[in-house]
């Protein structure tokens, strides 16, 4: 699956799920002071909630258009090289963010793109470590030992935090 169609998929299930949330309704029958006041109380919690809700479906749609942007090849302007025939696109706004040594690379270099040989990494080391530093923080899962190395080489402090507080 692509990531186009990853990222409508997961849109539409939060529609859906907005569709289908409905906060509850307190019953309207008269009642006695202290009863009120805990009925506000709960409108309050219920507010927070819808609120709670609503703002994770908003940053969850920003997440996932921001992922789907940096995934599209398009405007890429780095190149790691795992090998002769293999290497993967990114963009140095992201790398350069996460990293202070590829921040320096990028610096230092007047190419575009600016090829970066890491053949130390295979490609699922790569794209794994990629993906996580582009919104998908479960991408590294099965990968943590290999991704570790990656993260120390390149010292991306995110992936290291994300291995003691996922």
């Amino acid at each position: 699956m692509s990531v186009s169609e990853n990222v409508e998929n997961v849109a539409e299930k939060f529609d859906n799920e907005d569709q289908s949330h409905h906060p509850e309704t307190e019953s309207e029958s008269e009642s006695s002071n202290d009863e009120e006041e805990e009925e506000s109380s709960d409108d309050l919690d219920s507010g927070e909630e819808e609120s709670e809700y609503e703002f994770a479906k908003v940053a969850s749609k920003e997440v996932l258009q921001l992922f789907e942007m940096l995934s599209n090849d398009r405007f890429t302007d780095v190149n790691l090289v795992i090998s002769d025939t293999v290497e993967i696109k990114s963009h140095r706004c992201v790398l350069g963010h996460f990293s202070k040594i590829f921040a320096n690379i990028f610096e230092n270099s007047n190419e575009t793109p600016v090829r970066i040989y890491v053949k130390d990494f295979k490609m699922e080391t790569l794209k794994a470590a990629l993906e996580f530093l582009y919104g998908n923080s479960n991408a590294i899962k099965g990968k943590e030992k290999d991704v570790l190395k990656f993260a120390n080489k390149y010292e991306i402090l995110q992936l290291k935090v994300s291995f003691f507080y996922p």
